[in-house]
C-alpha cells in the first residue's frame, strides 16, 4: 500500500470533501486496521465478543427493572476494545449482521441467567445497526434468537437510531413491524440528536425513547434545556411512550428526570456498566434495597 493509498483511505474515513496528508500512524493505524479485520470471524466463532449490562432504573420504584448489552471484543492480543475500535469495521466489511445477530442470542440467554440466578424478571436491550435493520435476515434471526433461550419476547428490547431508519425508511418500517409482531419492543436512541426526530415518533412502533446524554447534562444550568425535557417527557406521555433518559451523573439530575415526569433512568449516577456476574450482584443488590 503507498503513502498516498493510505492518506486516502483517512480521508474517506472522515466522509466526502476531504483531505488527509501521509503520516506514519496512519500507516500504523491501518495495519492494526486490517489485522482486526482478519481477527474478526474468528474471534466470533471463538464467541470473543461479549455483553456488558447498565443497569436500567425505574424512576417510581428506584430499582432496576432492565440492563442495556453494550458490546465489546475481548480480543486475545490487544485485550478489551470498546465499539469505536470495530463496529465501523463491522459494517464496512458486512460481518455487523452476524455480530448482531450473536448478540441478539447472547442478550436473549443472558436475560435467561438473570432470571435463573436472582429468581427476577429483567429485560434487556441490545443496539441494531443500520445495515442490520436493513437486512431481510432480522425478524428470522431474533426469533431464532428468542427461541433458543426460550426467552418470553417482551423481554427483549431493540435500540434503533434515527440514522438506520434513513437508509430506506420503508424497509426499516416493514422490518420494524414484523419484529413487533414477534411480541418484542422497540426504542428509539439518542432521541433529539437528528433533525426529523419528532417526525419519526407517531410513524414508528415505538415502545421507549431515550432522550440523547447531551440534553440531561444542561437540565441543572440551563432553564432552557430543562423546559426542553420536560416537554420531551409529556409529549412521550401523551403518545404512551416510555420516556428514558441517558447520561444520567448526579443526583441534581436524576431529580430532575422524575420531576419531570420521566419513566426510566440510566448513567453512572446509578452503575457503570458491568459484565455479567457483576450485573447480577447489582440486581441482587437491587431487589434486596
Amino acid at each position: 500500500t503507498t503513502h498516498a493509498d493510505v492518506a486516502m483511505y483517512e480521508a474517506m474515513d472522515h466522509g466526502k470533501n476531504t483531505f488527509a496528508l501521509f503520516e506514519d500512524t496512519m500507516h500504523e493505524q491501518l495495519l492494526e486496521r486490517l489485522a482486526l479485520d482478519n481477527d474478526f470471524a474468528p474471534s466470533l466463532e471463538r464467541e470473543e465478543f461479549v455483553l456488558v449490562y447498565q443497569p436500567l432504573i425505574a424512576l417510581t420504584t428506584g430499582e432496576i427493572c432492565g440492563f442495556e448489552g453494550l458490546c465489546r471484543w475481548d480480543h486475545p492480543v490487544h485485550g478489551r476494545l470498546a465499539p469505536d475500535k470495530f463496529i465501523t469495521l463491522a459494517e464496512e466489511s458486512g460481518r455487523i449482521s452476524a455480530l448482531g445477530s450473536y448478540l441478539v442470542r447472547q442478550a436473549c440467554k443472558d436475560a435467561i441467567r438473570f432470571t435463573t440466578l436472582t429468581g427476577e424478571t429483567p429485560y434487556v436491550t441490545v443496539n441494531v445497526s443500520p445495515r442490520q435493520l436493513a437486512s431481510t435476515e432480522i425478524i428470522d434471526s431474533v426469533y431464532d434468537g428468542l427461541g433458543e433461550a426460550g426467552l418470553e419476547p417482551g423481554r427483549l428490547v431493540l435500540e434503533i437510531t434515527e440514522s438506520a431508519m434513513m437508509l430506506d425508511f420503508d424497509v426499516a418500517l416493514k422490518h420494524l413491524e414484523g419484529l413487533k409482531e414477534l411480541g418484542v419492543s422497540l426504542a428509539l436512541d439518542d432521541f433529539g440528536s437528528g433533525f426529523s426526530s419528532l417526525n419519526l415518533l407517531h410513524k414508528l412502533p415505538l415502545d421507549v425513547v431515550k432522550l440523547d446524554r447531551l440534553f440531561i447534562s444542561d437540565v441543572t444550568s440551563d432553564a432552557g434545556a430543562g423546559q426542553i425535557v420536560r416537554s420531551i417527557a409529556g409529549m412521550c406521555q401523551s403518545l404512551g411512550i416510555k420516556a428514558l433518559a441517558e447520561g444520567v451523573e448526579t443526583r441534581e439530575d436524576d431529580e430532575f428526570i422524575r420531576s419531570a415526569g420521566f419513566d426510566l433512568g440510566q448513567g453512572y449516577y446509578y452503575a457503570r456498566p458491568a459484565d455479567f456476574d457483576d450485573a447480577v450482584q447489582l440486581l441482587r443488590r437491587s431487589e434486596a434495597a
